[in-house]
């Protein structure tokens, strides 16, 4: 039924509102639909389980861990896992410390932890170079292609965003405006608007302002690529555009990345235009660079498109400088979109953001100054890229990690189909010092993530999109074995020195032998470097695990051992000594008395 007001009273007939939801007619016209709910996504918050372990880390695994949570926290057999995001090299040295248990990261130390630590492979995902762009048309944009050297310039400050840096700043006068107006992106990516509106967001990648193995992943990449380290040199691209002089030379990879652009329009500055800039100047391009401290901050910028930039002035309300503060541009209108960010593949395939194509390899062949992508070779992430990615990794049994090759990556034939973003996540677990309950949790969570926590699928303790199963279908049954065995050495807690944690996959067992995982050796507490970026000193709550403390027992039956033994051990030597039987017991007795006051806490 059609709810139409009545006209006599202006108001909802009753008859077809929900008023007469018992009449008989309503009842038989009905409609039955089954609902089922699925469990809250905040589910294991709300459970209260008899233990729980936390790990400290990777972003990448967010998704993962939100659906092999609630295996465990929804039965009473197991335990309440927690993923705690935080950047990988704050995790590290978390772990290096002592001040947390477990660690995800995708990178070993540049140094040792304080105690022996495997490495579990628990996911193979990466990241992804995330856009939202319209075309000349105003229709979304889905075929884009990206260079080393292009994302170079958008994280160098080198585009000048703003006419009033392009007039006043000598350095980059000659520079495009923004990268819409970059010939090596117009002919990589035809059919884009040449000259967008969003100039400032067009200029920069929305990136992080923290440690992040995913921004060492990336600049890893840029790094490996002949071209994009021939123009941070200071080499022109072969269209005449030039590094932003502060970062000409930079040392890469970094796990943060640096903002070193210091210029101030003047002319800008002398005018109102901003009145918050011209109060207080401050530089400009970091403004419109404006990184976020979390991928998810960059996911939920690209899914609605909410430009970063803060270089609005939003005054006081009285209309005086008071109060006046920068602002982010926005949201932006569908038709004139252009931003590009960086975040996980997990998050990207979850909230459907489209991602770039990234270069994997130029032929010899290939022209300097292009025209088109010919000779070129891009490729984005998929299943399919990510296993031809894997297949390149090799085991290096100094760290117990499978690192990326990028200038394998870039040379190798089987490197033109790798998706250049794959990363591996690991679950970093000491073998040594930690609570057995605690052992015994982390190593089934590395079993469980590692084995079946790998079926692809959107349920509970499942793999979700944007990860590769780490199957023996892909290839991958050694990292997975490798992982079992590292949870082995976990549980098992000897500090990794027996030379292979699992006996039956020793040599001449009639097993095929699995790599054993290396265990770093003690040595002081080292925190990861940072590649030039800042060190992490921050200490978030967790489970300390102390290992220089003595634990308080309150005295129990256990409590009468002591003296007891001290008793035996005066009877036991009279024979011995030259001091008559009744007084030494006379003497046991007493001290036997000043134990038990004390024990108790009683006073005389």
């Amino acid at each position: 039924p059609i709810c139409r007001s009545s006209p006599r009273s202006g108001g909802e007939d009753p008859a077809v509102s929900g008023a007469l939801w018992w009449a008989a007619s309503n009842w038989q016209g009905r409609l039955t639909v089954p609902l089922s709910f699925a469990p809250l996504g905040n589910v294991c918050d709300i459970v209260s389980a008899s233990s729980r372990v936390d790990v400290y880390g990777s972003e990448l695994l967010t998704q993962a861990t939100t659906q092999w949570a609630p295996t465990f926290c929804l039965n009473r057999k197991l335990f309440r896992f927690k993923h705690i995001q935080t950047g990988e090299p704050q995790a590290r040295n978390l772990l290096a410390v002592g001040n947390v248990e477990a660690a995800f990261v995708s990178r070993a130390p540049a140094g040792t932890y304080s105690r022996p630590v495997v490495s579990a492979p628990v996911a193979v995902t990466g990241f992804g170079i995330v856009y939202a762009i319209d075309d000349a048309q105003g229709r979304p944009y889905t075929q884009l292609k990206l260079t080393p050297r292009l994302l170079a310039k958008l994280l160098t400050e080198s585009y000048p965003a703003i006419n009033a840096i392009k007039t006043e700043d000598n350095q980059l006068a000659q520079n495009p405006l923004d990268i819409s107006l970059d010939p090596e992106f117009q002919a990589l990516n035809p059919g884009v608007e040449q000259g967008v509106a969003a100039s400032e967001s067009a200029s920069t990648l929305l990136a992080l302002s923290s440690d992040s193995d995913a921004m060492y992943a990336l600049t890893s990449y840029i790094e490996a690529d002949p071209e994009a380290r021939a123009w941070l040199a200071g080499a022109a691209d072969p269209w005449g555009m030039v590094v932003n002089p502060a970062y000409r030379g930079i040392t890469l990879p970094v796990d943060i990345w640096p903002l070193r652009d210091t210029f101030e329009p003047p002319l800008m500055y002398a005018s109102s235009a901003n009145d918050c800039l011209h109060n207080t100047p401050v530089p400009f391009l970091p403004l419109v660079a404006a990184p976020a401290l979390r991928l998810a901050t960059i996911t939920q910028a690209m899914q609605f498109t909410m430009a970063n930039s803060t270089t609005i002035c939003q005054m006081g309300p009285d209309g005086t400088s008071d109060g006046e503060k920068l602002v982010p541009l926005g949201r932006q209108t569908v038709g004139h979109r252009f931003m590009i960010g960086i975040t996980s593949l997990g998050d990207a395939a979850r909230y459907q953001l489209t991602t770039a194509a990234l270069l994997t390899q130029t032929s010899a062949t290939a022209a300097g100054q292009f025209t088109s992508a010919d000779g070129r070779t891009f490729v984005a992430p998929s299943n399919a890229s990510m296993l031809a990615a894997t297949k390149l990794l090799t085991l290096d049994p100094s760290t117990g990690t499978w690192p990326v090759s990028y200038d394998q990556l870039r040379t190798a034939a089987a490197g033109a189909a790798a998706y250049p973003g794959t990363m591996v996540v690991y679950a970093d677990v000491p073998t040594s010092g930690l609570p057995a309950a605690d052992a015994k949790d982390y190593a089934s969570l590395i079993r469980y993530v590692s084995g079946a926590g790998q079926t692809p699928g959107p349920g509970n303790g499942q793999l979700p999109p944007g990860y590769l199963p780490m199957t023996k279908s892909n290839g991958l049954a050694a990292m997975a074995a490798y992982a079992v065995q590292a949870a082995t050495a976990v549980a098992a807690q000897h500090g990794g020195t027996a030379a292979n944690p699992n006996p039956a996959t020793a040599a001449g067992s009639g097993t095929t032998p699995v790599p054993t995982p290396p265990v770093a050796p003690p040595a002081s507490p080292a925190p990861s470097a940072t590649g030039g970026g800042s060190t992490t000193t921050a200490q978030p709550p967790a489970k300390a695990v102390s290992l220089g403390t003595t634990t308080s027992v309150s005295p129990g039956a256990a409590g009468y051992v002591l003296p007891v033994l001290l008793l035996l051990a005066v009877l036991g030597g009279l024979g011995r000594l030259a001091v008559p039987s009744a007084q030494l017991v006379g003497w046991a007795r007493r001290q036997v008395g000043r134990w038990w006051v004390r024990s108790r806490g009683l006073r005389r």
